[in-house]
């Protein structure tokens, strides 16, 4: 992507981020307007919190709100799981810790832990959009270009929006729209 190989960027669905933690929130973030303020709050009460740890996306985001609060966590608070967000999510659960997730991810797995969504807000900081980049000459071109065409449909836009999980819908569909500016 670096390089400019990826063009034609469509973008397919959206949901957003969101600070789960422990029901009786030890560091008293539910409520607060500001995603990086409430992380800061976390630190400072050195609450227990789970990170991925894995450079994945919602880990990539998780550091951009820390840098947003002047913060590089650290310290026996600030734990790091290495695994897949279901499994952070569970270890969160047990340690009676914080973490951040996607709202589809919190859904089907942090509220069956016992997990609170204590920050989930529209805060342009916690979008979490999903894309699909053609890369032309790649083995597999014709595929992707005919999946590339059904993410763009009315079809993929439906199911997108069927996607629920106890009536709440797990994604926002886009079809081609970008809901906010895209970073460089």
């Amino acid at each position: 992507m670096a390089n400019g190989d990826g063009v034609r960027r469509e973008e397919v669905m959206y949901n957003d981020f969101v600070v789960l933690g422990p029901a009786d929130d030890p560091a008293g973030i539910k409520g607060m307007t500001n995603a990086a303020e409430a992380l800061s709050k976390i630190a400072a009460a050195e609450a227990p919190f789970v990170s991925r740890g894995d450079r994945s996306g919602t880990h990539l985001k998780e550091l951009e709100l820390w840098e947003k609060a002047g913060l590089k966590p650290q310290g026996p608070w600030y734990l790091e799981s290495g695994a897949g967000m279901g499994q952070t999510l569970v270890l969160a659960a047990e340690k009676g810790a914080y973490t951040l997730t996607d709202l589809a991810t919190f859904l089907t797995v942090g509220k069956r832990r016992g997990l609170k969504a204590l920050y989930a807000r529209e805060d342009p900081l916690l979008l979490n959009q999903y894309a699909f980049h053609l890369v032309p000459g790649s083995p597999g071109e014709g595929e992707a270009q005919r999946l590339r065409a059904f993410l763009a449909s009315e079809e993929a836009a439906r199911i997108v929006a069927g996607l629920r999980v106890e009536g709440t819908p797990l994604f926002a569909p886009l079809r081609g729209r970008c809901v906010f500016p895209l970073r460089p």
